[in-house]
């Protein structure tokens, strides 16, 4: 079942439909980013806030996903992708990790993220030969 819940939220936010990724969550998720504590979010609506105000106004966002791994016991999950917008004309990528795990309520209480970024500042005639169109 867990598997369903880690697609389900990564397709919502891919989608930036974050009614879909709502229930998705548990009400006291974590959310730590790439820069530690000083990058969290505690809490479903202040992550769906947080969520709103920083993917909803990015141009050009899609993510190409490389891989959602599980868990033996499926409460832990590993989805690898890369990340892509546009500003003022130049394309951004950044290769991400998540790792969230879910409570025994299948919902998911913690969000962590791992970035890595070589080069994030993508030539815009190279970005589909690089991630797949």
């Amino acid at each position: 079942m867990s598997l369903r819940v880690f697609q389900n939220y990564l397709q919502g936010i891919i989608d930036r439909d974050w009614d879909q990724v709502r229930p998705t969550l548990a009400e006291n998720v974590h959310r730590e980013g790439y820069d530690g504590p000083r990058d969290s979010t505690d809490g479903r609506e202040p992550y769906l806030a947080f969520l709103d105000r920083t993917m909803t106004p990015l141009q050009g966002f899609g993510y190409d996903v490389h891989r959602v791994t599980t868990a033996d016991d499926g409460k832990v999950g590993l989805i690898e992708v890369t990340s892509t917008y546009t500003e003022d004309g130049d394309t951004f990528g950044y290769r991400m990790c998540y790792v969230i795990t879910v409570n025994d309520d299948d919902l998911i209480d913690n969000i962590e993220i791992y970035w890595k970024t070589p080069d994030r500042r993508l030539r815009n005639d190279t970005v589909h030969d690089r991630y797949g169109k």
